[in-house]
């Protein structure tokens, strides 16, 4: 049903025909549109599993508020831009076309006076003292609602965090991260909104007979006949693209981890997927999301070496538990390979046996069997025998000891004909997978903090230009946008070649520095 809404299939009545066209639609590539209604569909379906859990089990399987242990996932650049469209998309369809009457052009024109003001994520101050915050200092809006015991509204933000904000282990509760979440998202929206009046003011309609401030008789369409504002303004939707393009602008400066929670659905079944998740249908949230994030690590992985996956180096590493007796870094370099071609634990014996020439048989060192409990005693005997003669003989019979067990050292192992299998797609083929992740965990880890330390250092940009906007001049090159970051980031330039005489030119002077050293040492041993 979803693929058919999602327009991937089409509904049929007959059998027949739908055999036929499901042939048709097999060989047809997918659109552009179909292509971003998947991405949205799984990225709502991601966050969504992240959401369902309850806030203390959460914290307490994912690493915490940040997730830190879903961390390579959110910090790949893909996913990461996938998410930001999709969450700017819901936040503009969702919180500002889809209310309720006109109420979008309300939204506009409170924003109109405010469109000069610094931004409220730099400007922390804005944010931090507003009236309706909860009096234990965590920041959030307070519940709205009134407390049955007292008749009075709450002064909270939610029951935990008046009994115990501040503990170890402390949460805030579900219905509280989700009021947290919508009215961040509504900040979101307001400073897209500022910057876009900014780029597009609004035309005045009518003047009246008082000339003042033009801050001080901002109006919408609807307060035009209030007496206390003199000056009408049109308000017309905002261009859906351009609006767009700058709540994605505003959210490039968020963490993915808060971007993630944010979201909503807009194009998934979520009784269906709550379904699958009670039946088990693909294991439980935490083990779907863990997952995917050893999918993201392998995917590092493969970009290494841009992309080449021949280059990795698996010689310097060593075999673990996981890996059967006859692996070697040759079927290393299967493994990664043909996961890439054919998915996560589903690389075919076929493939391995034409590509890499996989064989039934392999020479591998004969077992040397362990010896019995019986032959153990009789060992024990026979040396209380040997240590029974005289005291003279005893070192002759430790040298010849330490003879034989050094020659039984330097004998080479037997090598026997021995059978094997490829590995049996799905688990078996996982725990591999993970085990050749954990080899390159530092390449991995050093690659997709790149993008977290972006981001800070974005922020940090941005935190001088709002605050200091003197002390950075016009034509300052080292303040750039977060996405032209991004770009070098996964673009780098390539390096220039240094020219052979500059090279020459160093090698000589190196010579030079040497040789003046020398005669130096010289002088020092003709004093001596």
């Amino acid at each position: 049903d979803e693929k058919v809404a999602l327009g991937l299939r089409r509904e049929h009545n007959d059998d027949n025909e739908q055999n036929n066209d499901d042939e048709e639609a097999v060989d047809a590539p997918l659109s552009a549109e179909q292509l971003r209604a998947l991405r949205q569909a799984s990225v709502e379906t991601i966050c969504k599993m992240a959401n369902l859990m309850k806030p203390n089990i959460r914290n307490a399987k994912l690493g915490g508020a940040d997730l830190k242990r879903l961390e390579t996932m959110l910090n790949d650049k893909e996913f990461r831009n996938d998410c930001i469209e999709c969450l700017s998309q819901q936040i503009y369809e969702q919180d500002l076309m889809a209310l309720p009457g006109a109420q979008w052009k309300q939204e506009m024109a409170s924003v109109w006076p405010k469109r000069s003001e610094k931004n409220r994520f730099v400007d922390v101050s804005q944010l931090n003292q507003r009236d309706n915050l909860c009096k234990m200092g965590c920041k959030r809006v307070l519940n709205d609602q009134v407390n049955p015991k007292t008749d009075r509204k709450f002064d909270t933000c939610c029951a935990n965090c008046a009994n115990a904000f501040g503990g170890k282990d402390f949460f805030h509760e579900a219905y509280c991260e989700k009021r947290h979440f919508a009215d961040w998202r509504c900040h979101i929206r307001d400073e897209a909104l500022k910057a876009y009046l900014n780029a597009h003011p609004l035309q005045k309609v009518s003047e009246g007979e008082d000339n003042g401030e033009e801050d001080s008789k901002m109006a919408s369409a609807d307060d035009a006949t209030n007496a206390t504002h003199s000056v009408e303004y049109d308000v017309q939707a905002p261009n859906r693209e351009t609006l767009m393009s700058l709540i994605v602008e505003e959210l490039k400066y968020h963490g993915t981890d808060k971007i993630v929670l944010a979201m909503r659905h807009q194009l998934i079944n979520v009784k269906s997927l709550r379904d699958e998740l009670k039946n088990k249908t693909h294991g439980d949230i935490v083990a779907i999301l863990n997952k995917l994030e050893r999918m993201f690590k392998f995917k590092i992985l493969g970009s290494l070496h841009h992309g080449d996956v021949t280059k990795l180096d698996f010689s310097t590493k060593k075999a673990t538990k996981a890996m059967p007796e006859w692996w070697s870094p040759h079927w290393d370099q299967c493994m990664v390979a043909g996961t890439l071609q054919y998915g996560w634990g589903a690389v075919p014996a076929q493939f391995v046996r034409d590509t890499y020439n996989f064989t039934p048989t392999y020479k591998g060192e004969k077992k040397v069997k362990k010896p019995t409990k019986k032959e153990l005693d009789k060992m024990e005997k026979q040396q209380l025998a040997q240590s029974s003669v005289a005291d003279l003989l005893t070192d002759r019979v430790e040298n010849v000891s330490l003879q034989n067990s050094n020659n039984d050292v330097a004998e080479a192992p037997v090598m026997i004909v021995k059978k094997r299998q490829w590995i049996a797609e799905g688990k078996k083929q996982e725990t591999i997978l993970i085990s050749i992740c954990n080899h390159f965990r530092k390449e991995i880890r050093d690659k997709f903090k790149k993008v977290s330390t972006k981001i800070k250092s974005a922020n940090k940009s941005r935190e001088q230009r709002v605050l200091n906007p003197t002390s950075t001049s016009a034509g300052d090159s080292s303040v750039r946008g977060l996405s032209a970051e991004m770009n070098e980031l996964l673009n780098p330039k390539p390096k220039k070649k240094k020219d052979k005489k500059d090279k020459k030119e160093k090698k000589a002077a190196k010579h030079k520095s040497k040789g003046k050293d020398k005669d130096k040492d010289k002088d020092k041993e003709k004093k001596n």
